[in-house]
């Protein structure tokens, strides 16, 4: 390439694995709140099609998890929307986490 101009920039190894890192870092967080933000505002409802598919679970264990037991109230309340049963995306974010805390134990 005729008349490109090139740079050479020097860097230790420990420099260049922190900027690859950093670059990793800002890419993975990125790539988190859109999958967030575009999908679940905390704001909206959800629909069981939606909340089941964010959990990776199946419909059954969803209606499980909306309904109150001897052992504690209903994990999830579902709201009535007309015919439909709509589940708070807050409610589901913070079900999701308390369940990765425990299946990571």
């Amino acid at each position: 390439m005729v008349g490109t101009p090139q740079v050479v920039i020097h860097v230790t190894p420990e420099q260049f694995e922190k900027i690859i890192e950093d670059r990793l870092e800002n890419a993975f967080q990125k790539h988190l709140s859109a999958k967030i933000t575009k999908e679940q505002d905390p704001l909206e409802l959800a629909t069981i099609k939606k909340v089941c598919s964010f959990l990776h679970i199946t419909r059954q264990t969803l209606h499980k998890m909306s309904k109150d037991t001897p052992e504690g109230a209903a994990m999830l309340v579902p709201r009535k929307v007309g015919r439909r049963l709509l589940y708070k995306w807050e409610e589901v974010l913070a079900v999701a986490k308390e369940y990765r805390r425990f299946k990571a134990a």
